[in-house]
């Protein structure tokens, strides 16, 4: 039993990951109206792909599974959302890229046969992919070698006399099977999420695989993509002249407002709790805890979830919603310790830079050099790299020449500030 079964939870309430795509993702999704709707528009009226772009665990996922989930039920003739959440890394060829996207998007249209049969696709033909692909998933559980692709036609489809795909097959029969469901021109289609861009590492390396792709995959009728990645990987990429016309202009994803945090975590606890279910961080101690990281979500649901482990390891429950503040606000507190030591051999200077970073937000540019009070942006960035080595802020956005770059804040560096400060919060941070 988990710790969450035994305080009468269903599931972890400060769990990390990105909501679902169900009514429950639209229940859980907190203060992202606009950007669900503008997500939408962006799907439903634009030929080019929309992208997110914003800070690790904004939210960025969750609003593309949402949106997705809210077009695939209000308009189900229309739109199909594909259920897996697709990913390009560093061991991950374009080719295999192609060959999960197809095969997961080969899954959604074989669950969804009505969509398939009112648009004239053979039931027979239907019926064919559904067993190569029972077939497929499970030899990949058995750890056998799947053949991915296709051969002759039968019906219309690239399939070979045994039933397996071979190397152009899948790709050309659900390309054929999405021009004949999509009409030219339209903007409907199977969504899919392409997440995580930063898994690539580096700028040029998310360019160059988008670069690849733009006349293939991103450009095949009836899949409409959503991109999500940071801030300095959706810069480079969106911005290639090659990309120019078939990716959108991003959308910034900013962090939610502390005022909205108590929601965040209510509403986990009024759907996955019980009558009587032990609260380890209530509400407003959330807030407490989103604002001291700089309203980082992830984050802080992170720690929520570290500090109910810590709890239940010494068998400690404090019963009032002050007890358990009172002992929270400890516990951060030997967190914030344990940053404050690891960055003991920070530079002044660099501390200082930290100091005014945290006052401005947690966020600045090569523009704000002056306002730092360095002579020019160069000088800055040597200080901002010895707190980037120590891991007290993330350098992204950074031109060739490195006198451009972006800076922001991390969860140790505002908690290093938070120890240096005598733990005391910047203002807001009540609650």
């Amino acid at each position: 039993m988990s710790i969450w079964e035994s305080w009468g939870f269903s599931r972890n309430p400060y769990d990390t990951e990105p909501v679902p795509s169900s009514e429950d993702g639209l229940h859980l999704l907190v203060g992202r109206d606009a950007e669900v709707m503008g997500l939408e528009d962006a799907i439903t009226s634009a030929s080019t792909v929309p992208i997110l772009a914003g800070d690790n665990g904004v939210g960025k996922t969750s609003i593309a599974l949402v949106a997705g989930f809210r077009l695939s039920t209000g308009r189900p003739g229309d739109y199909l959302l594909l259920p897996k959440r697709l990913q390009l890394s560093p061991s991950n060829t374009l080719d295999r890229f192609e060959h999960d996207t197809y095969q997961a998007v080969a899954r959604a249209l074989v669950d969804n046969e009505d969509y398939l049969e009112d648009r004239g696709i053979a039931r027979a033909d239907v019926d064919q992919l559904k067993r190569w692909l029972r077939s497929s998933e499970s030899r990949a559980r058995g750890g056998g070698l799947t053949t991915p692709f296709g051969g002759f036609t039968v019906s219309g489809s690239a399939t070979q006399r045994d039933g397996s795909f071979g190397k152009d097959g899948l790709p050309d029969l659900i390309n054929s099977w999405l021009e004949q469901c999509v009409p030219e021109g339209a903007t409907t289609g199977v969504i899919c999420v392409l997440d995580n861009l930063e898994t690539l590492n580096e700028s040029d390396d998310a360019r160059a695989a988008l670069e690849e792709a733009r006349d293939g995959l991103l450009a095949q009728r009836g899949l409409r993509w959503v991109l999500c990645g940071t801030r300095d990987i959706v810069r480079s990429s969106a911005t290639s002249s090659r990309m120019r016309g078939r990716l959108a202009k991003p959308t910034p994803i900013e962090p939610l407002s502390a005022d909205i945090a108590p929601d965040i975590v209510a509403r986990r606890l009024d759907l996955f709790g019980a009558k009587g279910s032990y609260v380890p961080v209530e509400p407003d101690a959330f807030r407490f805890v989103y604002h001291l990281l700089g309203r980082h979500l992830r984050e802080a649901l992170d720690y929520c979830q570290r500090f109910a482990l810590f709890l239940k390891s010494h068998r400690h429950e404090p019963q009032g919603a002050a007890d358990k503040r009172r002992l929270l606000e400890q516990w951060m507190a030997r967190q914030a310790d344990e940053c404050a030591k690891d960055a003991s051999r920070t530079p002044p200077r660099s501390r200082q830079l930290l100091r005014t970073l945290c006052e401005m937000g947690g966020a600045a540019t090569h523009h704000d050099a002056d306002v730092f009070g360095f002579a020019d942006s160069a000088e800055m960035l040597i200080v901002a790299e010895a707190l980037a080595a120590e891991e007290l802020v993330t350098l992204w956005g950074r031109s060739e020449e490195g006198q451009e770059f972006h800076l922001d804040c991390t969860s140790s560096g505002w908690l290093t500030e938070y120890q240096r400060r005598g733990y005391a919060t910047l203002p807001g941070a009540t609650g």
